[in-house]
C-alpha cells in the first residue's frame, strides 16, 4: 500500500471505533433516572459511591477494548502496507473482507461483557419501581398521516426506479456499483435481471423495516410519562427518534438510484460524508436529552424507571413479557427503543431484519 492508501484504509476504520467507544461510555448517564445498567434503582443510585465506582469499572473496560482494537486495526494495516514483516493472520484483517470487523467485533464484546458486570453489580441494589400508571386522557392520538406519507415515499421512489429501469434495459450499463469504499466503487455485479431484482429487494426490506419500526414508535410503544414538563420532553424525544429513523430510510435510498443510473463517485462520496455525520448529528440529539427526554429533569425520590418489573428483562437488555401490549419498549441500556420479545410482530420484524443479510450475501 501507497502511504494515502494507508491513510485510506485507516481512518474509516479506526474513527468508528472512537465513536462508539464515546457512545457506550455515555450511555450510562443517558438512561432514565431510575435505571442504572439495566436495573430499576432509587434515583439517587446513580451518583452514589457505588453508582460512580460501578460506572468507572465499565468505562475503563471499553476503552481499554477500543485501545486494543485500533492497536490491532492498525498494526495489521502498516503490515499489509510493507512496513514490517506480519504474520498472515495479522494482514488478513486488512486483505480478507470478512475478516475486517474483526476489530469492531472484539470491542463490541467486551464492551457488552463490561455492561454485563455492571448489570450484576446493580442487582443487589434493585428496587420495586411505582405501581401507578398516569395517562392524560386530554391528549390526542398521534397524527400518523403525515409521517406515513413520508414513510412511504422512499418506497415509491424505489418502485418508480424499479419501472424505469424495466423500460430503459437496454440503456443500462453491462454492471452496476453494489458497494463503495470511500474511494470508489469497490463490488461491482453483472446487470442480470438476478441481481438488479435482489438489490431492489434488498433496499426495499431495509425501507420496509425503518418504516414499520417509526409506526411502531407511534403507535406501538407506551409512553410512560404524559404529564407536565417530563410528558413534554418524552414527547420531543419520541420525535427525534422519529426523525433519526426517517432520515436512516431516506438515505438508504440513494445508493440503488447511484447504482443503476450510473452516478459519479462523487456523488457516493458525497453520500459517504453526510450519512454518517447527519446519523451522529441525531444521535448526539438523543444522548444530549437523555433517554426519554430525562436528561437535565429534576430527579424525584420515586422510583418510577420505566414501569416495568425487572423480572421481564433479561440482564437488562432483553424484554420478554405476554401482558404488555407494546412490541417496542423504551431501552435500559442504550437510546431509543426495543422490542417486547413476547409479541408476534415483533418476531416478523426480527425475521425481516435477518433477511437483510443474508439477501446482501447473493450480491
Amino acid at each position: 500500500m501507497e502511504p494515502l492508501s494507508v491513510m485510506m484504509f485507516l481512518l474509516p476504520n479506526i474513527w468508528p471505533l472512537f465513536v462508539n467507544a464515546i457512545w457506550q461510555q455515555a450511555i450510562p448517564t443517558a438512561m432514565r433516572p431510575g435505571l442504572f445498567f439495566g436495573v430499576t434503582v432509587d434515583p439517587r443510585f446513580r451518583e452514589s459511591e457505588l453508582g460512580r465506582a460501578i460506572r468507572r469499572r465499565y468505562s475503563l473496560v471499553v476503552w481499554t477494548a477500543t485501545l486494543i482494537a485500533a492497536a490491532i486495526l492498525t498494526t495489521a494495516v502498516f503490515a499489509a502496507s510493507g512496513v514490517f514483516h506480519g504474520p498472515a493472520a495479522l494482514t488478513a484483517l486488512v486483505v480478507d473482507r470478512r475478516l475486517q470487523p474483526l476489530p469492531w467485533i472484539l470491542q463490541l464484546a467486551v464492551a457488552l461483557w463490561a455492561y454485563v458486570r455492571g448489570n450484576r453489580a446493580t442487582r443487589p441494589h434493585a428496587m420495586q419501581p411505582s405501581s401507578v400508571i398516569k395517562v392524560d386522557l386530554s391528549a390526542k392520538p398521534a397524527a400518523i398521516s403525515p409521517t406515513l406519507v413520508l414513510l412511504v415515499l422512499p418506497i415509491a421512489s424505489l418502485a418508480v426506479l424499479a419501472v424505469w429501469t424495466a423500460t430503459h434495459w437496454r440503456d443500462l450499463p453491462a454492471r452496476f456499483a453494489v458497494h463503495w469504499a470511500f474511494g470508489g466503487p469497490d463490488r461491482w455485479v453483472a446487470t442480470t435481471p438476478a441481481h438488479v431484482a435482489t438489490w431492489f429487494s434488498f433496499d426495499m426490506i431495509v425501507c420496509l423495516v425503518l418504516a414499520l419500526v417509526t409506526l411502531g414508535v407511534l403507535q406501538g410503544s407506551r409512553r410512560i410519562m404524559t404529564a407536565g414538563e417530563a410528558g413534554l420532553r418524552e414527547l420531543r424525544f419520541r420525535r427525534r427518534v422519529v426523525s433519526l429513523l426517517i432520515a436512516a430510510e431516506y438515505f438508504s435510498v440513494f445508493p440503488v438510484w447511484a447504482g443503476l443510473l450510473g452516478l459519479p463517485s462523487a456523488a457516493m462520496k458525497l453520500w459517504q460524508l453526510v450519512f454518517p455525520a447527519t446519523m451522529l448529528v441525531l444521535l448526539a440529539r438523543l444522548l444530549l436529552v437523555g433517554q426519554g427526554g430525562t436528561r437535565g429533569l429534576s430527579v424525584s425520590n420515586t422510583v418510577v424507571g420505566d414501569r416495568t418489573a425487572d423480572r421481564h428483562w433479561t440482564w437488562g437488555l432483553l424484554y420478554f413479557n405476554r401482558a404488555d401490549p407494546a412490541f417496542l419498549v423504551e431501552k435500559r441500556f442504550g437510546v431509543g427503543y426495543t422490542f417486547n420479545l413476547a409479541h408476534p410482530f415483533a418476531w416478523a420484524l426480527l425475521a425481516l431484519i435477518a433477511v437483510i443479510p443474508l439477501i446482501g450475501k447473493l450480491l
